[in-house]
């Protein structure tokens, strides 16, 4: 693994995560989480004045999309082992606790809000060194060459946060100043090597509309993939530029299906281009997997 350039970013050090100055600016509320699969808890940093994903975690006590992703992960008789598990888009960490609860996987996540970040820091931060030692949080987006961007966030969703354009995912919301930072880009070649890594099995892809910026990056390391979840959101993806997405990840060698309703590890049929959607918010959910030879 490698860091980034001086005065620019570092893998987070479980030792000293969380900095005076992001004490001062930040601040979040610990609420209880509990795995769908294991049934394991803990407390979890959600944020205290962006009310969709922190009080759906406050309601169900866990975040609806992660459920499915431990069966994702031992699909096609797969053994539960420490394989390499891709958090892309990890937002509070609602997913990377459920696979950290679930699973023995070893995660690598990459988020880019410095808010989130944050969260993912105290949670992470309350939990014994076991757990912290297979996880490696990346304060950086992935994309197709390394940058900086302004992202933005809604006013009521950070989960709805954007590199370098604001795109709202309902009609009502807004951009507030306060909630955007300069992020860090990178690509995911730049960042995990190859020669040290034989395999991924899982990568979970969530990135509002970045998708094709993050593909484009993966350069060799997309060949150790086995299998890809992410999101099909049209309006957010046009926005971004990214009119192909489907065909840029079946050139990367892995066949695509649908996921049906995201609740249920079996595969839905094969997607040969970008799925027809009836509305602009509509999201099918993808899977990526590279056949067996």
């Amino acid at each position: 693994m490698k860091h980034g350039l001086p005065n620019t970013w570092r893998l987070v050090d479980w030792s000293n995560p969380i900095s005076p100055e992001e004490k001062e600016k930040f601040s979040c509320e610990m609420i209880p989480f509990v795995a769908a699969k294991s049934g394991q808890k803990l407390q979890i940093c959600g944020h205290s004045f962006n009310k969709v994903l922190t009080d759906a975690v406050k309601k169900e006590q866990r975040w609806r999309d992660c459920n499915i992703l431990p069966d994702l992960w031992t699909a096609d008789g797969m053994v539960d082992n420490d394989s390499w598990y891709i958090d892309i888009g990890a937002n509070i960490g609602t997913c990377l606790m459920e696979m950290l609860l679930s699973t023995k996987a070893s995660i690598v996540a990459f988020e880019p809000h410095p808010m989130n970040v944050y969260n993912i820091k105290n949670t992470v931060s309350n939990l014994g060194k076991e757990y912290q030692d297979r996880i490696m949080l990346f304060p950086v987006g992935l994309g197709s060459i390394q940058s900086n961007s302004t992202i933005y966030s809604g006013h009521d969703n950070m989960g709805n946060s954007q590199l370098g354009k604001a795109i709202k995912d309902c009609h009502s919301q807004q951009f507030h100043e306060h909630l955007q930072f300069t992020a860090f880009i990178e690509r995911l070649d730049s960042i995990l090597d190859t020669s040290k890594i034989d395999s991924i099995r899982f990568v979970k892809m969530d990135c509002q509309g970045f998708e094709c910026n993050a593909v484009d990056g993966t350069g060799a390391v997309a060949e150790r993939i086995k299998y890809m979840k992410f999101e099909y959101t049209q309006k957010f993806l046009v926005a971004q530029g990214c009119t192909d997405i489907v065909p840029r990840v079946k050139k990367l060698g892995f066949d695509v299906f649908y996921m049906g309703d995201g609740t249920s590890a079996q595969l839905g049929k094969e997607v040969f281009d970008n799925p027809r959607v009836t509305h602009e918010y509509d999201t099918p959910e993808l899977m990526a997997k590279r056949p067996v030879i």
